[in-house]
């Protein structure tokens, strides 16, 4: 692992920053550990690994790892029994997961970490609940766990076999992973929390609008040579390989499980075979009420889809599930102004999403080598170049399922500025299923889109002009919460955490806008804190990329002094060692 990356996302304390030889311990070591235990299914059983882990990360403790994997459990037990780590239905953890490797990553913050085997003193009275160290977690340490649980070199060769299924008829970069829930467990499942009567809305638990899961997947995967693999409860269902080439790890594998014994055809095994060969093809569609597809989900960065359509339930105490951010940009179009406030509206999704994906459609001129290409590229943004003027404010937004694998996406205009942390949970359990945004404006400056049904739709809209998109469009959107694109001048409201300011789509004289508030920001800043925050930032945001010349040479109209002096205001406030948002 690479130590100077990982310290810049969990905070490592002195000699916890050198790297340490792994070490997998033993029950008679007596270092103190946050320890715990596992239940049940393989994805309850990784689910908690990563609570509990990066629970113990989160709060500066060591952990005991629980040495053991539940190989085996069945359907027909009632849910709210547990299927404890037994010896019976156990084997060690190494079995499944590179144990190696993880250590190896929780060392660098937690060295007296390590692996123990089942130990009563520890476990006996242990319980499988992972729910509320999930929601106490950082969300970096969540991240961080979760990438470092990877196969161990049995399960990898199971993979392989399964990873070249493709064969010479096959590209892997073909491939969509398909996780599908349809069982009688399964729809039993789904009739009892829809049937929860506490008043929370529960309506995505089986297939998007009724729909087969062959339309589904075709709307989700527009590449004609695609090819599916299948994991499911059941066989891949006719009308899915009507329209697909199908295959299934029991295809490739079954006539081969006697080469690794006979403990590889126990369910969670063959679960944990099927997820991590899933998460090596480029593509996947699960339902994200399951917990095996949440997690690949949240391993794919939310950069991938779901057949159930709407929100993950997941996503209400674990965050860690963004939604992509995209803007689409013409060279033949923008000014200079929207230059450098798109660099300003990247950078402010740089640190308050974190380790969200950031996607620009760029409408390149003939010819054109801007630097600004680069710039993005430098800041991990992915560039998805169209040799084309653009079309339109809204035939550009629909240009986005062209380039982006995604359920959702969230489109922002350069002229806006995050504010604060966001998850795919912020846009409610009831997330539009088609697009929302705020005001009656024609050009909203932030919309949310579901990006498979933009994509069904363009088919119907192919040659319309951007008023008929936009008439289309509107007829079916729904609205953001009040927090997102909240106007630059907007007067403090009782809400204190605004999560998009949006300057509108006009050349915006925002430095004037920080000259005018720097006063009310150094007498009454907690009066004022919404734009005291914002101005702060835009200052910080600027003076650590080197903007502030470009800046004020764009943003400021008049002599040298203008200029200068905007100079001077921007690095005063970025220089300020309150900070607003902490000290309000």
């Amino acid at each position: 692992p690479n130590t100077h990356k990982a310290s810049n996302r969990i905070k490592l304390q002195g000699d916890q920053q050198q790297k340490q030889q792994p070490s997998l311990g033993s029950s008679t070591q007596e270092v103190e550990c946050h320890s715990y235990v596992v239940c049940n299914s393989f994805e309850d059983q990784i689910l908690s690994h990563i609570a509990n882990i990066a629970y113990a990360l989160t709060i500066n403790k060591p952990v005991c790892i629980f040495d053991a994997f539940i190989f085996h459990t069945t359907t027909t037990s009632p849910e709210t029994e547990n299927h404890r780590a037994t010896p019976d239905i156990t084997v060690p953890l190494f079995t499944v997961i590179d144990l190696p490797y993880l250590l190896e990553t929780v060392q660098q913050y937690e060295p007296d970490s390590r692996a123990i085997p089942y130990t009563p003193r520890l476990h006996d009275d242990a319980t499988c609940n992972w729910i509320n160290l999930l929601m106490s977690a950082d969300r970096h340490a969540l991240t961080t766990v979760l990438e470092a649980l990877q196969p161990s070199k049995v399960i990898r060769t199971l993979m392989a076999d399964v990873l070249d299924a493709a064969g010479p008829s096959r590209s892997r970069n073909d491939g969509v992973c398909i996780h599908h829930r349809d069982d009688k467990d399964w729809h039993e499942h789904c009739r009892q929390w829809e049937s929860i009567p506490d008043g929370v809305w529960r309506g995505n638990c089986l297939n998007e609008n009724n729909r087969t899961l062959g339309e589904l997947a075709r709307v989700r995967v527009p590449n004609p040579n695609a090819w599916i693999y299948y994991v499911g409860d059941h066989a891949p269902p006719e009308d899915l390989v009507s329209k697909f080439d199908v295959v299934s790890r029991q295809d490739v594998i079954l006539n081969r499980l006697d080469q690794g014994g006979q403990i590889f055809s126990k369910r969670e095994l063959d679960a944990a075979v099927d997820f991590f060969a899933c998460s090596k093809y480029p593509r996947f569609i699960g339902n994200s009420a399951s917990s095996w597809s949440a997690l690949q989900i949240a391993l794919r960065n939310s950069e991938t889809t779901w057949y159930n359509g709407r929100s993950i339930p997941m996503a209400d105490f674990i965050k860690i599930f963004y939604v992509p951010v995209v803007y689409t940009y013409s060279e033949a179009t923008a000014s200079k102004s929207d230059l450098h406030m798109l660099q300003l509206s990247v950078l402010s999704v740089k640190q308050h999403i974190g380790n969200g994906a950031i996607h620009v459609v760029y409408y390149q001129q003939e010819g054109s080598g801007s630097p600004l290409v680069s710039w993005l590229h430098e800041h991990d943004v992915t560039v998805h170049l169209e040799a084309s003027d653009g079309t339109g404010s809204w035939g550009m937004r629909s240009d986005i399922p062209k380039y982006l694998d995604a359920e959702y996406v969230l489109w922002l205009h350069p002229n806006t500025m995050v504010m604060d942390h966001f998850t795919i949970a912020d846009f409610g359990l009831e997330i539009t299923p088609a697009l929302a945004w705020n005001g009656d404006t024609t050009n909203p400056s932030v919309v949310l889109m579901h990006v498979p049904y933009v994509r069904e739709s363009m088919v119907e809209l192919e040659g319309k002009n951007d008023e008929e998109i936009y008439n289309f469009f509107e007829a079916s959107r729904t609205h953001l919460d009040s927090s997102f694109a909240v106007a630059e001048d907007q007067e403090e409201g009782e809400e204190n955490k605004i999560k998009i300011v949006d300057f509108g789509q006009k050349e915006p004289h925002f430095l004037d806008f920080i000259a005018k508030e720097k006063d009310k920001c150094r007498k009454a800043p907690c009066q004022n804190r919404n734009k005291c925050v914002l101005v702060q930032q835009i200052a910080r945001l600027a003076d650590k990329e080197f903007l502030v010349f470009p800046l004020c040479e764009n943003f400021v109209h008049g002599t040298n002094t203008n200029k200068q002096d905007c100079v001077y205001l921007l690095r005063d406030l970025s220089s300020s060692r309150t900070r607003v948002d902490s000290m309000c």
